[in-house]
């Protein structure tokens, strides 16, 4: 690859990612709702990690859990499986423990997946 082709590939790839700022900015100044502007968040993170499917959960402090909130791409099943997380359980509980994010490219395999899901 050419470093004229790198470079270009560079600023496109930070283009993506300042419009996803972007648009996460203004989900922030427009929107009052929680869940939509999460729905945007996500959205944004999508495109820029090219992701294909992903979710969000936020902690219930009444019941100390993690409550699945937002999702894309995930089907009912998935849905189900992960709709609530005790804290420090699986990824999702050691996430909102360690306040780290954790990546998982492939749940069907990833032992830090409390529950193995397969679509």
């Amino acid at each position: 690859m050419t470093k004229t082709k790198e470079t270009e590939q560079r600023i496109s790839r930070r283009n993506a990612e300042l419009f996803a700022l972007i648009d996460v900015l203004e989900a922030i100044t427009q929107m009052t709702e929680v869940k939509s502007l999460l729905e945007r968040i996500l959205n944004a993170v999508l495109r820029v990690m090219n992701l294909s499917s992903d979710c969000v959960h936020i902690l219930d402090e009444d019941t100390e859990s993690l409550e699945l909130i937002v999702e894309e791409n995930l089907t009912k099943r998935v849905s189900r499986v992960i709709e609530r997380f005790e804290l420090g359980e699986g990824v999702v509980g050691q996430t909102a423990v360690l306040a780290e994010a954790l990546l998982v490219n492939d749940t069907t395999f990833d032992r830090r997946v409390a529950r193995p899901v397969a679509n």
